[in-house]
């Protein structure tokens, strides 16, 4: 069941409840993705350089240890929001949104304890971080609903936090090179996690917020803006994908293009992870340095994005058609919900 919201909640607490969503989103989803600036920060500390032969700083065994934590936390990263998506649809945003973030500093104390005890636990404490960043950002996206008007530009610009988290990492390494030990630093972040994470108690809802707004027609009256959505003449590809069975809208050319941007997705994080071992010692720093802000800085191009793929700007409704056709072993195409 989903909350709908008033205008002058909307104005209140939707902001309210933006800000709070883009600072928890930035500080947890992707900060595993700064791995390139972690990497430099565990070489430096001789993480698994037991793995070397004796008088070897670096070696080839120690890179792929470090590497594999890393694919370790990307796969669970990415693993997770499955998880995350049915849990969310069950238990609703505050329940998400807290389990989520327990799981998370629980993930960050792991990783603070292997470096404070020197212990190999560095794999877990990443990984759990990995799995429990997905849960934070599934669980307020739901806020872009707060705002009809900018709903695609709000959930835009939620969702470009997420590239915004890797900074988290080389803010790590600017206080590591200042002479700060990393467990002093995990600590500190520890701390404010907590103060970021428990507004979000009292905050976020019971369930997930619903775009409720409504227009005047020529006559003078109000009408709800999603009946009107569905009113004969407008776009019914959404209803009908929904209502196909699962292995139907599998079928669909919409969720070709899915699995074609997930796949590039997958070498991306791949190429990130171990770009660092083809490069030599005497460039990567400046590479890292490079790479961490350029990653960072995709999140200014997001309100754009979003306002870009409201489907009267660049995609007309009438277009979107081309998404309602499924394989038809017969005609070649079939439109969605046509018998063969």
């Amino acid at each position: 069941m989903y909350q709908p919201l008033s205008g002058a909640r909307t104005t209140r607490a939707g902001i309210t409840a933006l800000a709070l969503g883009m600072f928890q989103i930035a500080c947890t989803s992707g900060v595993i993705f700064g791995w390139p600036a972690m990497y430099l920060i565990m070489r430096d500390e001789h993480i698994y350089q037991d793995a070397c032969e004796q008088g070897e700083e670096t070696c080839e065994a120690q890179l792929l240890r470090l590497n594999l934590i890393y694919t370790v936390a990307s796969f669970a990263n990415n693993a997770s929001t499955v998880v995350t998506g049915f849990f969310f649809d069950r238990f609703g945003p505050r329940l998400t949104n807290l389990l989520s973030s327990l799981l998370y500093t629980i993930g960050v104390g792991v990783f603070m304890l292997s470096f404070y005890f020197r212990v190999d636990m560095f794999i877990i404490g990443y990984g759990i971080m990995g799995f429990a960043g997905p849960g934070v950002q599934v669980s307020v996206l739901h806020v872009g609903n707060l705002f009809p008007s900018f709903q695609a530009s709000a959930i835009a610009l939620l969702s470009g936090m997420f590239s915004v988290s890797s900074i988290v990492c080389r803010i790590f390494q600017y206080a590591y090179s200042s002479g700060i030990s990393m467990s002093t630093v995990l600590l500190v972040y520890i701390i404010f996690l907590v103060l970021i994470f428990l507004p979000g108690i009292w905050l976020w809802p019971d369930t997930p917020y619903e775009q409720h707004q409504q227009q005047q027609d020529p006559n003078g009256s109000m009408q709800d803006i999603n009946s009107a959505a569905s009113a004969p003449g407008n776009s019914d590809v959404d209803s009908k994908l929904h209502s196909l069975p699962f292995r139907q809208q599998l079928n669909s050319l919409l969720w070709a293009n899915i699995v074609w941007l997930a796949i590039n997705n997958l070498f991306i994080l791949f190429y990130a992870g171990n770009v660092m071992s083809m490069l030599p010692d005497s460039v990567s720093d400046t590479y890292t340095s490079a790479f961490n802000w350029i990653w960072c800085l995709g999140f200014l191009t997001m309100p754009v994005i979003g306002y870009l793929i409201i489907p009267s700007i660049i995609f007309p409704i009438k277009h979107r058609q081309y998404f309602a056709y499924t394989p038809s072993r017969k005609q070649g195409f079939k439109k969605l919900g046509e018998e063969e």
